[in-house]
């Protein structure tokens, strides 16, 4: 229903509207503009925006934007559990089966918590004895990276 609803709406608009300038005079009527945005109203984005007081705003990263958005994700052991219902003797049986595997999570996965048994657990976590800590590679090898910050920025349409 609300699909056709929106679907009338829509058709509505597209017939009934009417375009207008962008001159700033008030229309008392069903109107559809398109103006180019006042470039010095744009946001000014960066780290610190989003984490307030978390981060200091040293002006390394920089961008201009209508909206502007943050993602910050770590590289973790993560626990997938599955559980599967039989009958045995008449009774129901639940079993429950668990695996880990290493990827990029928004959240922090708390390997304390995990169902499966800590050798069944991600080949980092043996050392680490937990999600791993960040802390400088042997040398001669790859550093591993455990944490991303990804920033996405807005941009007007032309």
């Amino acid at each position: 229903k609300s699909y056709v609803c929106g679907d009338r709406r829509l058709l509505f608009s597209e017939t009934a509207a009417r375009q207008i300038g962008c001159n700033g005079v008030n229309y008392s009527t069903f109107a559809f503009f398109s103006c180019p945005l006042y470039g010095p109203s744009l946001q000014v984005y960066q780290p610190c925006t989003f984490n307030q007081g978390l981060m200091a705003c040293d002006r390394s990263v920089l961008f201009t934007s209508v909206a502007g958005a943050q993602t910050v994700e770590m590289y973790q052991c993560i626990e997938s559990c599955e559980e599967t219902h039989r009958k045995k003797n008449g009774r129901t049986v639940t079993q429950t089966k668990c695996s880990c595997q290493m990827g990029w999570a928004e959240g922090r996965y708390d390997t304390a918590q995990f169902k499966s048994s800590p050798g069944s657990r991600c080949p980092d976590l043996a050392a680490a004895y937990g999600n791993p800590i960040c802390s400088p590679e042997p040398r001669g090898t790859p550093p591993r990276r455990c944490g991303r910050q990804t920033i996405k920025g807005g941009r007007p349409m032309h």
